[in-house]
């Protein structure tokens, strides 16, 4: 896949097909989008950054809730779900106060007529765009026909009902074009799969509806950070991660999680400034460095989320692994959220806190 970020660069290359949009999360509605784009060769999609949430709520002075301001998926995700989804190009558009006040109509020549020129527009079945959300399927319509490209909007994804030990299944519903309910299909399998609803569940802890949503687990990746080593002294020691500032983290609680650890051969730390001898003091702590055989493999694990009430401790992050005894500090792991189990409470004592993690412990190993 390659990877554009200068709109000068769009001038020379020829795409059949385009989609716009910012795509957070890449859940299964956006995932239907792309298997249609791509169905067309050569594909270009054009993704925004910084998110235009985070440009637009400035603009407008309103202060939004932190769940409608953090992403669900980061650039680097994108690139690496967008390459899955066999997308042939990708151009990364900056959102920006001058992009956000640009009418509709001059949008789509700006992007589309005098730079892109596709033969095809796919778009979602809501998809707005331009100033004020202006733009709509009716504007590139009429503007496709003047300027000589089809536009396709792809109807909404409902989840399908299913037995809950089979895989989620989808399939694609002509519905209200607004995204109301769907008559035909009863509870919440009649609502179009959207990224605020997996905002919303995921502020909730319903990692599993998110993850059905997304067709993948929700997941974050971040960097081991050094702790107080309260959970050694329980026996259960902990990784505790440096906080992503762009991701959005689910509600405070106790997770069922699956840890993947990096690659040895590209191994990141938090400064690419590291030098190699550097690297290798990181790991030089007296603790058996993680051993190649345990690299890329998922583990099982519990994360906690949140505040640290038994010993009165501020918000953090941290995940104990199953099995695992090996030094992980300054390393990225990636964390896939698979069960909510318990919210955070205060324990009388550490040892009453050792014997719920027990409990929690159990639970996950059966998940």
């Amino acid at each position: 896949m390659r990877v554009l970020k200068d709109i000068e660069e769009l001038k020379d290359l020829r795409a059949s097909s385009v989609s716009i949009g910012n795509f957070d999360g890449l859940h299964l509605g956006h995932q239907a989008i792309i298997k249609k784009l791509t169905s067309l060769s050569p594909n270009l999609v054009v993704t925004f950054d910084p998110h235009p949430r985070e440009i637009l709520s400035h603009q407008n002075n309103v202060r939004q809730t932190f769940k409608f301001a953090c992403r669900l998926t980061t650039v680097e995700e994108k690139l690496a779900l967008f390459e899955e989804l066999n997308v042939d190009n990708l151009f990364i558009l900056k959102f920006d106060q001058k992009l956000a006040r640009m009418p509709a109509s001059q949008f789509v020549h700006w992007l589309l007529v005098d730079h892109i020129k596709p033969e095809e527009v796919v778009i979602g079945y809501n998809h707005r765009f331009g100033k004020s959300a202006q733009g709509d399927f009716e504007l590139l319509v009429h503007m496709g026909a003047n300027f000589g490209f089809r536009v396709t909007r792809v109807p909404p994804v409902f989840l399908e009902q299913t037995c809950p030990d089979t895989p989620v299944q989808t399939q694609n519903v002509s519905g209200e074009q607004n995204g109301s309910r769907n008559p035909k299909l009863s509870g919440i399998e009649g609502f179009p799969v959207s990224s605020s609803w997996i905002r919303t569940t995921l502020t909730e802890g319903n990692v599993e509806l998110a993850s059905r949503l997304l067709g993948r687990p929700y997941s974050i990746s971040s960097y081991v950070i050094p702790g107080k080593k309260r959970g050694r002294a329980l026996s259960y020691p902990t990784a505790n991660l440096k906080l992503p500032s762009d991701k959005l983290i689910p509600k405070n609680g106790v997770y069922a999680v699956w840890i993947t650890l990096p690659n040895p051969a590209t191994r990141s730390y938090p400064s690419a400034s590291i030098s190699i001898n550097n690297r290798q003091k990181l790991n030089s702590t007296g603790r058996k460095p993680v051993s190649d055989d345990n690299h890329h493999k998922k583990l099982k694990g519990m994360m906690c989320i949140g505040e640290k009430p038994t010993f009165k401790e501020g918000f953090g992050i941290e995940v104990h692994i199953l099995d695992f005894k090996e030094n992980l500090l300054n390393q990225q792991l990636k964390i896939e959220f698979v069960k909510y189990l318990r919210p955070n409470r205060a324990f009388k004592n550490p040892q009453a806190l050792k014997t719920q993690l027990k409990i929690d412990e159990s639970t996950t190993r059966k998940t």
